[in-house]
C-alpha cells in the first residue's frame, strides 16, 4: 500500500507543480513582462515524464497533463491531446536513438518540444479548424523555446528532488542522469 501511495503522490506532486506554473504562465507572466513571449511551463514537466518514466506512465501523464493544461489554453482538447501525443512520440523516438545522461539532453528536448508544439499547432490548425492560424508569431517561436529551456534547467533538479521524496526510480536506460 505504501508503494501505491508514493506512486500516486509522485503524480500529484508533479500535477500540482504543473498547475502552479501554468497558472503563473497564464496570469502573472503577462502582467509583469507584458508582451514578451512566455515559456511553455508545462513542456518541461511533460518532457521529464517522457524521458524519465516508462512509456505507459508517460501516456498516463500525457492525458492528465492535457486535461489539466487544456483549461488554460484556447486550443480544443482534441487538438491539444493530438499535439501532446505527437510530442510524446517524438521525444520517445529521439530518446531511443540519441539519449545521453544528464541535464543537457533534457533541456535540449524541452526546447525542441516547444518548437515542435508550435509547428504541430500550425499544422493541426490548418488541417482541422474552421478559422486556422494564418500568421504565426515568429518572434515567439524563436524566443519561447529558449525561455522554456531556461526554466527546464531550473526544474530539472526540482523534479529529481520530487522523485527522491517519493522514492521513484527512473528507468534503467536513463539511470545515468539525475542525482
Amino acid at each position: 500500500m505504501r508503494i501505491k501511495g508514493l506512486l500516486i503522490g509522485n503524480y500529484l506532486i508533479f500535477l500540482g507543480f504543473l498547475a502552479l506554473f501554468v497558472a503563473f504562465q497564464s496570469s502573472v507572466w503577462f502582467q509583469v513582462l507584458g508582451s514578451l513571449p512566455a515559456p511553455q511551463m508545462w513542456i518541461p514537466v511533460f518532457v521529464f515524464w517522457c524521458i524519465y518514466r516508462e512509456p505507459h506512465e508517460s501516456v498516463i501523464m500525457t492525458y492528465a497533463l492535457t486535461a489539466l493544461v487544456s483549461t488554460q489554453t484556447s486550443l480544443t482538447f482534441a487538438i491539444f491531446l493530438s499535439i501532446n501525443v505527437c510530442i510524446f512520440a517524438s521525444v520517445w523516438l529521439i530518446k531511443q536513438r540519441f539519449y545521453w545522461s544528464g541535464s543537457g539532453f533534457y533541456i535540449l528536448m524541452s526546447g525542441l518540444s516547444t518548437l515542435i508544439f508550435f509547428i504541430l499547432h500550425l499544422l493541426f490548425s490548418l488541417l482541422l479548424e474552421d478559422n486556422p492560424l494564418t500568421r504565426p508569431d515568429w518572434f515567439s517561436w524563436a524566443l519561447s523555446p529558449l525561455l522554456t529551456m531556461f526554466f527546464a534547467l531550473i526544474f530539472y533538479h526540482v523534479f529529481f528532488l520530487f522523485d527522491r521524496i517519493t522514492a521513484k526510480e527512473v528507468p534503467r536506460e536513463t539511470s545515468g542522469g539525475g542525482f
